[in-house]
C-alpha cells in the first residue's frame, strides 16, 4: 500500500509500504523478524529524506525550508482581483479562502498605509475653475507633487523654486509666496483637487510639463 510520510510539518512523499495480512495461527508469525522487518521498512523510508522536488518532495527536512522550497517552485504571476489566498480565521477557529480585493479592503479597514502614485502631464490652466484634480481612492493625509522640469518664482522676498510642493491634510491653502495670489489651494477627498489663483506654474500645471505624484492615507 501507500504509506503517507509526513516529515517537517509537510507531507513530502507517498512512499512504497510492503502490507502484510496477519491471521491467527498462520504465517506470517508475529514474530521479532517480522516485526524487525517493518519496522526496517518504515526507517529506512524515514532516512529516504528529503525527497527531491522532481520526485514529489520538497526537498528539505524541516517546516521553515520547505515553506521557502514550495513557495519559491512557484511560478510568477501578476496578481487579479479574483486570485484568492488561504487564510486562518483565529477568531472563529476555521480557515478558508479570500480573493485579493478582500484582502485589501480588509488591510484597509484594519489601518494599514494605502499609497497611490502616478503621473500626469500639464495643460497650461489654472485657477478654481481649472482645478487639476488625481483619483486615489482614499482621502490622502499627505502628498507629494513634483516636476524634473521647476520654475523659479520671485516675490519680494527672494527667489524660490516651485518644483515640489507638499500637501499635510488639514491645509486650506498652501503657501509658496507671501502674498495670497501665491496660494495655493488643495480639496481633501478620495479624489484629490488643487488650484492656485496666480499661474498654471504655481498650479503646477505648467503646459507639456510630466509631473510625478505620490500620496499617502
Amino acid at each position: 500500500m501507500a504509506l503517507l510520510i509526513i516529515k517537517g510539518g509537510f507531507i513530502l512523499s507517498l512512499a512504497s509500504y510492503v502490507k502484510r495480512v496477519f491471521v491467527n495461527n498462520s504465517a506470517p508469525a508475529i514474530n521479532a523478524t517480522n516485526l524487525n522487518a517493518m519496522d526496517n521498512e518504515i526507517y529506512a523510508l524515514d532516512q529516504a529524506f528529503p525527497v527531491s522536488m522532481s520526485n514529489g518532495g520538497l526537498g528539505g527536512t524541516t517546516a521553515t525550508t520547505n515553506a521557502y522550497n514550495l513557495i519559491n517552485g512557484l511560478s510568477a504571476i501578476v496578481p487579479v482581483s479574483a486570485d484568492l489566498f488561504p487564510f486562518l480565521d483565529t477568531s472563529g477557529g476555521t480557515s478558508g479562502r479570500v480573493t485579493l480585493t478582500n484582502l485589501v479592503a480588509a488591510l484597509q479597514s484594519a489601518g494599514s498605509p494605502q499609497i497611490a502614485s502616478g503621473t500626469y502631464v500639464g495643460t497650461g490652466t489654472f485657477g478654481s475653475s481649472n482645478k487639476n484634480s488625481v483619483v486615489l481612492g482614499f482621502v490622502p493625509k499627505l502628498g507629494f507633487i513634483t516636476t524634473s522640469t521647476p520654475f523659479n518664482l520671485t516675490d519680494v522676498n527672494g527667489r524660490f523654486n516651485t518644483g515640489t510642493q507638499i500637501f499635510v491634510n488639514g491645509q486650506t491653502q498652501l503657501t509658496i509666496g507671501t502674498s495670497p495670489s501665491y496660494y495655493t489651494y488643495p480639496t481633501w477627498a478620495s479624489t484629490f483637487q488643487w488650484y492656485n489663483t496666480l499661474s498654471a506654474d504655481c498650479q503646477m500645471n505648467t503646459s507639456g510639463t510630466t509631473y510625478n505624484y505620490v500620496f499617502v492615507g
